[in-house]
């Protein structure tokens, strides 16, 4: 009995020393989540994507452009797609926050260098509400949104935005400089990702969340976020968009 009352304990124990040493899995866990917001909430081949005149769970949205219930359904996806697509590629980041600090200090660096990286991204909520306020976009705007999210990668600021994900900055060891130095941090790093992938990010937004798109999106994103020379390849990026494009009727 003993030792069973004791298993919470070590169990407990045993997740605290997996975090010291691998800070990265509490966003990791976060992002999961949202990713579940995204499958529930996903159009389905034998249902159409839920806009306001439909229910979503239990909750009728109306035709005002910008009620609460519009509102609040563009927000909650922007936020759910960014935490899910966006906060596994700062792994690098969260590493590296992890070991400027001490170690029983961990959990909340990075936290709070998550906390200004997703906030970094909170300008989209703006697109978002729009895109949820309206009728279902056409299968020509989800194309041309693809189109230019393709043409973007080939631009001088994406070039710059894709090296600049690759910095880290200064992580103080000791409060209060600790925590500023984490939220800084995470609040360039949201930035310039958002700078470098905002424009995809919107097209996946006008085209309702389709869960393909939003996978092969998420690959292409690990892809240059994890390569240090990915700056070098933003033709086959672009091309690849160019691609999706053209299957986006098919897909989405």
């Amino acid at each position: 009995m003993s030792s069973m009352a004791l298993a919470p304990g070590a169990i407990l124990r045993r997740g605290s020393l997996l975090v010291e040493r691998r800070p990265e899995l509490p966003a990791l866990a976060v992002a999961a989540g949202a990713w579940v917001v995204l499958f529930a909430t996903a159009p389905r081949p034998a249902q159409p994507a839920v806009h306001h005149h439909q229910h979503m769970g239990g909750m009728e949205h109306g035709t005002d452009a910008w009620s609460m219930s519009g509102a609040q359904r563009g927000a909650i996806l922007w936020v759910a797609m960014t935490v899910a697509m966006m906060l596994p590629l700062t792994i690098p980041s969260l590493r590296y926050v992890g070991r400027m600090v001490p170690r029983s200090a961990r959990l909340a660096a990075t936290a709070t260098f998550s906390a200004g990286y997703v906030v970094a991204w909170l300008p989209g909520v703006v697109l978002a509400i729009a895109v949820h306020a309206r009728p279902p976009a056409p299968g020509s705007v989800v194309v041309a949104a693809f189109v230019v999210a393709a043409a973007w990668e080939l631009t001088l600021l994406k070039r710059k935005a894709l090296l600049r994900c690759h910095r880290h900055h200064v992580v103080r060891a000791h409060q209060p400089a600790r925590r500023r130095s984490c939220w800084r941090f995470g609040l360039r790093r949201g930035a310039w990702c958002m700078a470098s992938c905002g424009p995809v990010m919107g097209a996946l937004m006008v085209g309702a969340h389709a869960l393909v798109p939003m996978v092969v999106v998420t690959i292409g994103l690990a892809v240059q976020q994890f390569n240090p020379v990915a700056h070098w390849y933003r033709t086959w990026s672009a091309g690849g968009l160019v691609a999706l494009a053209a299957c986006t009727p098919l897909i989405t």
